[in-house]
């Protein structure tokens, strides 16, 4: 049986960095990289997004049998705005949650996933005029959410957060770990 193929890889690390640091087979690289092609991550590519959302609108609204044929003005700033970790993927998968809550024809900000809805980022000055009590109640939700995205890994989260994995599991209960230094003078 005589076959022709044309293999077609993708990767999200430079290959030609792992060659050299000796964690990517050499041989297996120059096979690859035959016609190498590098696209740029959505980010870089932020006028991308509205044909991106055209497309998978038009498949999620036929999968769901759904009448849905737009987004409104906000819900594509919201998305334009956003910095895209997770590339075309993420966004694919925000436009599929977006469908599946969508009641209309158009897809609204309150239809986008909660980071979208703008108060998910807080600026630092706006923290500090909330209450000790509210500071604390957005400190669990910001670790909440932080370890939904970590998909339950404590150990993952706290690392990322620089903390032990001990505090983590204070701050989840709303203790906010202990105080600093009491400067001198202040006793209880």
């Amino acid at each position: 049986i005589r076959t022709d193929v044309r293999l077609i890889s993708a990767s999200n690390k430079d290959l030609g960095r792992l060659v050299a640091a000796g964690r990517f087979r050499e041989d297996l690289y120059y096979r690859l990289k035959v016609v190498p092609l590098t696209l740029p991550p959505l980010r870089e590519r932020k006028d991308d997004i509205p044909l991106l959302i055209h497309a998978f609108l038009a498949r999620f609204s036929r999968e769901l049998d759904k009448p849905i044929r737009g987004v409104t003005r906000r819900a594509l700033e919201a998305l334009r705005r956003h910095g895209w970790p997770g590339n075309v993927r993420e966004l694919e998968h925000a436009i599929e949650h977006a469908c599946v809550r969508c009641q209309g024809e158009l897809i609204g900000l309150a239809d986008l996933p909660r980071e979208f809805q703008g108060g998910g980022r807080l600026d630092v000055e706006t923290i500090a005029r909330l209450d000790a009590g509210r500071r604390v109640a957005l400190d669990r939700e910001l670790l909440e959410r932080l370890l939904e995205e970590n998909k339950g890994n404590r150990s993952k989260t706290a690392r990322m957060l620089g903390i032990g994995r001990t505090t983590l599991w204070r701050r989840l209960k709303g203790d906010p770990g202990p105080c600093p230094t009491k400067p001198e003078g202040r006793r209880r």
